[in-house]
């Protein structure tokens, strides 16, 4: 960062400064834990702070926003009295996306039991720079219909695909997710947010009132209005990612004869980001089956079905290569509006009865994604958007 600044050493037992692990001495802060010694400042032959190994971050020079096109073109046509249906294409293209990661790794940095990173007088080296690029292109399908009096319905479907270079984060401060800074634009695929197909409708009726000449009947069958919503989509795109550390097993001669179990950083450079190598027999998108019933809270795939790649190098784990579940979500509602003049001439008590996931279908979560967590493989719990089924009563006034 820009001078001046504090300065945040960075200890571990590969590198220069080492922790030490023992008991506070004291009672009140800071405890009388002993300290490490940090070496006295001075700039080494590379510009960094001599033995410290300070991370730093940038950004750079010609950094520019980042640049979008967006276009629609559509048609629409009335089939019918009252009814619409249209077709439309939507897309964008970006580029210049902000993307940053640590710049300041090599493949096999490990190997030999030091952590020296590419350039040795520095830790991390968090590097912002315009890379990456954006395109969604979408078919859109619609059908509308105005039921007059008695209301409306309307469905579209959506066939879409988002794809970029770069997964970062809300800001792009350097979320270090990507296995090789040099190659930010290798690992071009589905976004992780692309949904490929998704289906929504929506419908309100009003039923007539019979025997309006008559008060009671009026009052009592008047005014229940019944309406829907549902949406199918499927699911969203994920890759197996190991986020453990290196943790190979050597020989006397200190050679490397292969991992330890749950062992990650397949490519030794000291970033916790890496791909194991991934049988094509793995389905894109397991049945849900796998999931519900006697295999609840199962794993669908396992650490033992993967395999290593060689040490220093990365696996074949396409970026974004395989699907969660997707969701069904289909709600409805009640209402029942009694005129209140008391309240003048728009006074209405409303009462409302919703139903949120009717036909209470079980919308698995995320599937977790790392080799090196115990719960690999499995779904352990539901969407957090769309939860199980619940009903909710209300009353609203309105003058």
């Amino acid at each position: 960062m820009n001078p001046p600044n504090f300065l945040f050493p960075t200890v571990g037992q590969l590198l220069p400064i080492k922790p030490i692990f023992a008991l506070g001495q004291q009672d009140d802060y800071p405890y009388g834990f002993p300290i490490p010694t940090v070496p006295g400042v001075g700039l080494d032959k590379r510009g960094g702070l001599a033995g410290i190994q300070s991370s730093v971050g940038g950004l750079t020079p010609d950094l520019h926003s980042p640049r979008t096109w967006n276009y629609l073109v559509g048609v629409e046509r009335e089939i019918g009295r009252g009814t619409v249906a249209g077709v439309n294409y939507s897309g964008s293209h970006s580029t210049g996306g902000i993307v940053a990661t640590d710049f300041n790794r090599v493949a096999g940095d490990l190997v030999d039991g030091r952590f020296d990173r590419l350039n040795p007088s520095f830790g991390s080296m968090t590097y912002v720079v315009n890379s990456n690029v954006i395109n969604y292109n979408a078919l859109i399908v619609s059908v509308r219909s105005n039921l007059g009096k008695s209301g409306s319905v309307q469905g579209s479907y959506t066939l879409g695909e988002a794809t970029d270079d770069y997964q970062g984060g809300s800001r792009s401060v350097g979320s270090g997710n990507i296995p090789d800074p040099s190659q930010l634009r290798a690992y071009r695929a589905d976004s992780a947010y692309d949904v490929r197909h998704r289906f929504s409708a929506s419908g309100i009726y009003r039923l007539p009132a019979p025997f309006r000449q008559n008060l009671i009947a009026r009052t009592v069958l008047g005014g229940w209005e019944v309406g829907t919503t549902a949406a199918l989509q499927s699911g969203q795109p994920y890759w197996i990612v190991t986020t453990t550390a290196f943790n190979p097993i050597r020989d006397a001669a200190g050679n490397i004869t292969g991992y330890r179990p749950l062992s990650g950083d397949y490519n030794a450079d000291g970033v916790n980001f890496d791909l194991p190598n991934v049988p094509s027999s793995v389905p894109t998108t397991f049945d849900r089956a796998q999931f519900l019933g006697a295999n609840a809270g199962q794993a669908a795939i396992t650490a033992a079905d993967l395999t290593y790649p060689a040490v220093g190098t990365q696996g074949n784990s396409p970026r974004n290569g395989f699907r969660q579940q997707g969701v069904i979500q289909l709600n409805s509602s009640v209402l029942k509006n009694n005129r209140m003049p008391l309240f003048g001439e728009s006074g209405n008590l409303q009462l409302k009865f919703e139903f949120f996931n009717v036909i209470n279908r079980v919308n698995l979560g995320n599937i977790n994604t790392n080799p090196g967590d115990p719960n690999f493989g499995r779904i352990l719990g539901q969407n957090g958007n769309a939860g199980p089924r619940s009903i909710q009563v209300g009353a609203r006034i309105s003058f």
